[in-house]
């Protein structure tokens, strides 16, 4: 299902570069960032929270009355506040690959449960030459190694000449805490779910929802108030804006994942029409996917029962 766009609306980023390019603003703006340095243990310590971290082989100490967590889907600090572990985890596995583009315009994307079940897997091309290719999973019933060995099995017209520069894995997680804080503690980013359900992405959303807990945190630390009363106005923020389109995204992934292949292929042929073309044109964004989806089943469209749609 071909969809071509007169804008730009999405940007490979170059993960490596922006790290260092947000390193390089913390440090200019006063942070003491500590490199090769883990966190091994918190404990709370009166209205403080001391923090063991190991750093060269020695055992360092830190005492904060405000701590933010950004750790990851297995988090220290959640587990400190007893957040519970993400709802849904998707396994995937990626490469940065050099092969020819033809597009090197377009991203593709594929559907079906022996190449990535219940997720999807993609090419991105980065330029003429180079792309990003990988696929996720989001059941046990195969490993995301083996699902990215099925696509490039499934489509050797598309990875004939490729080479492998570079892999990684990692875990995506989907769900919405119910609680992304506590008395002295705030977390952010993969810990807090805080990504998309449809596609996984977590950039975005993760740097909306750090905003919220940087203003949360400003106003906590000129009223020197750390209770989990006065940090849940980090909850409401972020509930707002992304969480709407967190709960929105993670009915519209729910119902996706009970299609079967057949379903959805047939689901993909009713809407590979010039209309529905037009709708995604006009409405896609890759921030608010369930906008689009909304727009589509306003229409007339019934997933339950693909057919004609309404103009």
């Amino acid at each position: 299902m071909p969809l071509n766009f007169d804008k730009v609306c999405a940007l490979a980023i170059d993960r490596t570069m922006f790290d260092r390019r947000l390193y390089t603003q913390a440090v200019d703006n006063g942070v003491d960032v500590r490199l090769s340095t883990r966190v091994v243990g918190l404990r709370r310590n009166g209205n403080e929270i001391e923090i063991k971290a190991i750093s060269g082989g020695r055992e360092h100490l830190f005492k904060t009355p405000l701590l933010i967590g950004a750790d990851g889907v297995n988090s220290l600090t959640a587990r400190f506040i007893n957040i519970p572990r993400p709802e849904i985890k998707v396994r995937a596995f990626a490469a940065e690959v050099e092969m020819p583009n033809e597009e090197a315009g377009s991203v593709k994307l594929f559907l079906g449960r022996s190449i990535s079940p219940g997720w999807f897997g993609w090419i991105i091309p980065l330029d003429e030459k180079q792309s990003r290719v990988g696929v996720g999973v989001f059941d046990n019933s195969a490993g995301p190694l083996h699902c990215f060995k099925m696509l490039i099995e499934r489509y050797p017209e598309l990875f004939k000449d490729m080479k492998i520069k570079k892999t990684t894995g990692g875990i995506i997680p989907v769900g919405l805490p119910q609680r992304v804080y506590g008395d002295n503690v705030m977390v952010v980013g993969d810990v807090a779910c805080q990504t998309k359900p449809i596609s996984g992405g977590g950039l975005y959303f993760g740097l909306l929802s750090a905003g919220h807990c940087a203003s949360v945190a400003v106003e906590s630390l000129k009223q020197n108030n750390f209770t989990g009363e006065r940090l849940s106005a980090y909850q409401v923020l972020w509930e707002k804006n992304p969480g709407k389109e967190i709960i929105k995204g993670l009915s519209y992934r729910k119902m996706f994942n009970s299609f079967s292949d057949r379903q959805t292929e047939s689901i993909f042929r009713s809407l590979n029409q010039p209309f529905v073309r037009s709708l995604a044109v006009r409405y896609g964004h890759i921030d608010s996917p369930s906008d689009l989806i909304g727009k589509v089943l306003g229409r007339g469209f019934d997933l339950a029962s693909p057919g004609s749609i309404i103009g």
